[in-house]
């Protein structure tokens, strides 16, 4: 893009009157553009070394921590200290509802079977039970030429004359069914054997810092 002073509508020359940066400036100006750049580049590893201490932490709490403690003949409710922190042995429970990407990644024909199974009576169990556990995704296909239909799906998608493809995709997040769980099982309710397989329901130990 020219600038106006290099294209005035007048024919006039008015290049003389551009500014010039000083050579001070120009290096001020280089310099902000590299510590820019330095500072994005830091953010980014920060944010990967975040995930990354995220994931190292999750598996010290849960697994080799819990583990080294019951090893130790440690008890639920013993703690370990190092310093101003202190770690208490927990009882948990975890259970999840198979999702469809741990189904298709899955190699082995029987295990993927049986979690095809798992997720199909667990998300029937809990549409019963709690279904506002299930966090619900519909997916449809429509051609950039069908508005009509885009604005029928918008109101009603079952009841319209002639449907388009569409999927439901339905995800329940371990965190909030394992809450589930241990509130109904707080309530005195137990669970039966197929609910607990569907579930994936096993207790567990983990590791909390209490100070």
């Amino acid at each position: 893009m020219n600038d106006f002073l290099d294209d005035s509508p007048d024919g006039e020359d008015w290049s003389q009157f551009k500014p010039e940066p000083e050579v001070g400036d120009l290096k001020i100006l280089n310099d902000l553009v590299k510590r820019a750049a330095e500072v994005k580049e830091g953010i980014k590893k920060l944010e990967t070394r975040t995930e990354t201490g995220k994931t190292l932490f999750k598996n010290l709490m849960e697994t080799e921590i819990p583990e080294m403690m019951s090893r130790c003949g440690f008890q639920v409710g013993d703690t370990v200290s190092y310093g101003e922190v202190k770690v208490e042995l927990k009882s948990d429970t975890y259970c999840n509802v198979p999702s469809l990407s741990a189904i298709a990644d899955e190699k082995d024909d029987k295990r993927r079977e049986e979690l095809s199974a798992r997720r199909e009576t667990g998300l029937a169990i809990l549409e019963e039970k709690a279904p506002s556990l299930i966090k619900r995704k519909f997916e449809i296909s429509l051609d950039r030429e069908d508005v009509n239909k885009a604005r029928c799906v918008k109101q009603m998608l079952t009841d319209m004359e002639d449907p388009p493809e569409w999927s439901e995709g339905l995800s329940v997040h371990p965190a909030t069914l394992s809450k589930w769980v241990k509130e109904v099982k707080a309530t005195g309710q137990a669970f039966t054997d197929e609910e607990q397989w569907a579930f994936g329901i096993f207790p567990r130990k983990v590791a909390k810092i209490t100070k």
